[in-house]
């Protein structure tokens, strides 16, 4: 009976990185064939046209115009998913930090809710820092709208 219980933390502790592997496995997947779907939708597109000037009448048309800026959407909206992300992760992060060190203000203190509280509060403020500095760059680079083109309402469109 006793070697069960040093199996039982070795077998949670493998499938916890097996569940976070697979996770990050399916979401890679997803990402990558919502990719190649929209890719395969732009070339049939393309193929739609026998020659290159009824390609170059329908980019200078308002449907033409939509689909040329598709592509140019692809990275703002990765942007802004990663910004979100990145919100979101340092929100988690901060307040499970918090909450560990909360832990010690009630009559249950011990070290590992200092230490755990600690990790989890750093890295939800670290990652709040790299989103921030994500936001600046993306900003800079022009993937986000300035906040002068944010206050008009063609530039949301």
């Amino acid at each position: 009976m006793s070697d069960l219980w040093v199996v039982i933390p070795v077998i949670s502790v493998a499938g916890f990185y097996f569940m976070v592997m697979f996770i990050v496995m399916v979401v890679s997947k997803a990402r990558q064939e919502k990719t190649r779907m929209r890719t395969e939708v732009q070339t049939r597109m393309i193929d739609k046209f026998s020659s290159a000037p009824e390609f170059v009448t329908f980019l200078q048309s308002e449907q033409g115009k939509k689909f040329a800026t598709s592509f140019e959407e692809v990275p703002r909206a990765h942007a802004r998913d990663r910004i979100l992300g990145g919100i979101t992760r340092s929100i988690v992060l901060t307040v499970i930090g918090l909450a560990l060190l909360a832990i010690n203000l009630t009559e249950a203190r011990d070290e590992f809710f200092i230490i755990s509280g600690a990790i989890l509060f750093a890295l939800g403020l670290g990652y709040f820092i790299a989103t921030f500095v994500t936001f600046r760059m993306s900003k800079s680079w022009g993937l986000l709208p300035h906040d002068d083109a944010a206050a008009t309402p063609d530039a949301r469109s």
